[in-house]
């Protein structure tokens, strides 16, 4: 049982991981202009497309656990990203809020992120149980420890 919440503590941390944005190589120089929204998204696409081969061939899924189990990770992938998405809205917003608002509305602002954190980890709770249902428990520990792998290694990548 002592594993268990481990394993669950565990994956909770590695499963709140954001997405790292692509950063220009150093020494580099900014493109002109505003970012295109489209070469953003298809960088995006590509990593996303180069976690699902690290982390199938990591886990060494078979063909027909990986076609179960991405769908079912990419939906529980989109709701977290959503929560995410909103986390952020509320600690941009929080940053003017800072300055300008009273105690109440920046307490209601933090309390706001902590109950979206609260719900970030009720829905890893969630998708545990769907995780279990198509893979088992040894590759579902490599999954989440090799997403955290994933997005260090892009990090370092990123930084030379």
């Amino acid at each position: 049982m002592n594993d268990m919440k481990k394993l669950i503590v565990l994956l909770s941390f590695l499963l709140a991981i954001m997405v790292v944005q692509a950063q220009p190589p150093r020494g580099g120089r900014p493109p002109e202009g505003p970012p295109k929204k489209g070469m953003n998204q298809a960088n995006k696409e590509n990593l996303e497309a180069q976690k699902v081969a690290y982390l199938t061939a990591k886990a060494n899924l078979t063909s027909d656990e990986a076609a179960k189990f991405w769908p079912v990770y990419n939906r529980f992938d989109d709701e977290r990203k959503a929560l995410k998405k909103q986390q952020k809205i509320i600690i941009r917003d929080g940053r003017s809020l800072s300055e300008l608002a009273s105690d109440s509305d920046i307490e209601k602002a933090l309390n706001a992120i902590l109950d979206l954190r609260t719900k970030e980890i009720e829905l890893e709770r969630k998708y545990l149980q769907e995780f279990k249902k198509v893979l088992p428990m040894k590759k579902i520990a490599i999954i989440v420890a090799g997403e955290k792998e994933f997005y260090s290694q892009v990090l370092r990548e990123s930084i030379r």
